[in-house]
């Protein structure tokens, strides 16, 4: 059989769109072990993890505060305390975790020693935790958990820090003190102006720093208003869909973590985007068109935008960006057209 025959030529087609189809899966892992606190506020709240693609509590039996200090560790806090019994409210869904046993000394809650058997917990039992914020503490604002404005705790208050030299690496730092695999940076307030004091000026982080404090940086003293707050987009478990048309043509939002869908501003935006993000839909093909002409207008918050794809990527998060969603609205909203899954690839579908 000859190489150029049809059968050969779809057969490898498919066997490329599977391969596609695992390296979307492997992504969807990437998140977990990330926390988040829920029913209360910022350092303190109900612990919750995400685990295969969704978020769960974690039941209290033997919770303690070694159990606590690593939570808030991980969260980017210096310390905590633990609670029972659902003090911050009941959770809903999965329970993840049981019978946690932290040393007090792991980087991660998913670390720490805990039950492989199946649990024994209601949510009435979901564990609770209030942390301790001291100088050097970071917190994200003006967005959600993932993404926002980038603001410190120091001097006994919080402030926000200089967007002058901010960089992706700055973004990486933050991101990592914060629980996250990794992150993009983000100048001119994209997610708000703060108000109050500003911390920090001219960051400029390695990369490797564990805590955004360890960055060299100018203390206090700046040339900077808020309208140059620096702000944060951090990574891991995404998903993306297309809305306001049909399956394989719409408006293109993420979601990060399971929470919020955003959309993305399409400054920049064209073939090469469209192409990795047909791509890492399952789908072929790809058109830069018009979003909000064809599909409307999104809602909620702009979450990444200003790509500059070479068309070869993988997954959207993969390409270089732009360092800033000014001049962006919901009026520019991304959009793509994929080409429809076609005759062989939807059989090799059915068949896997």
């Amino acid at each position: 059989m000859e190489w150029g025959h049809p059968y050969l030529v779809n057969a490898c087609f498919a066997l490329t769109f599977s391969l596609l189809i695992l390296v979307a899966t492997s992504r969807a892992e990437d998140g977990d072990g990330v926390l988040r606190l829920v029913g209360g506020g910022l350092g303190y709240g109900r612990v919750e993890v995400y685990m295969n693609g969704t978020w769960g509590t974690v039941c209290d039996d033997s919770w303690d505060n070694k159990d606590a200090i690593v939570v808030c560790q991980q969260l980017g806090f210096s310390g905590g305390v633990n609670h029972h019994g659902a003090k911050y409210g009941q959770g809903t869904g999965p329970i993840h975790f049981d019978d946690v046993n932290c040393v007090g000394s792991e980087k991660r809650l998913l670390e720490c020693k805990r039950s492989l058997l199946r649990h024994n917990c209601d949510h009435g039992e979901d564990a609770s935790v209030t942390c301790s914020v001291t100088t050097g503490a970071l917190r994200l604002a003006g967005g959600d958990f993932s993404y926002g404005r980038v603001e410190v705790y120091m001097n006994s208050q919080w402030g926000t820090v200089c967007d002058d030299g901010w960089d992706d690496k700055d973004a990486s730092v933050v991101c990592h003190q914060l629980g996250f695999s990794g992150g993009f940076g983000y100048q001119k307030a994209s997610f708000g102006e703060g108000s109050g004091a500003i911390h920090m000026d001219d960051v400029k982080c390695g990369g490797g720093e564990k805590r955004l404090m360890d960055c060299p940086h100018h203390p206090y003293r700046h040339n900077c208003r808020h309208s140059e707050d620096a702000a944060v987009t951090c990574t891991g478990a995404s998903k993306l869909r297309l809305i306001g048309g049909d399956s394989h043509s719409g408006r293109v939002e993420i979601s990060f973590f399971d929470g919020p869908w955003g959309t993305i501003c399409d400054r920049s935006w064209d073939n090469n985007e469209t192409r990795v993000v047909c791509r890492s839909l399952g789908l072929s093909g790809g058109m830069a068109v018009d979003g909000v002409t064809r599909f409307g207008q999104g809602s909620g918050d702009i979450v990444l935008g200003n790509f500059a794809c070479t068309g070869t990527e993988l997954d959207l998060l993969d390409c270089p960006r732009q360092d800033n969603l000014l001049q962006c609205s919901h009026l520019k909203d991304a959009g793509v057209e994929c080409e429809p899954i076609g005759k062989y690839q939807s059989m090799f579908m059915m068949l896997v």
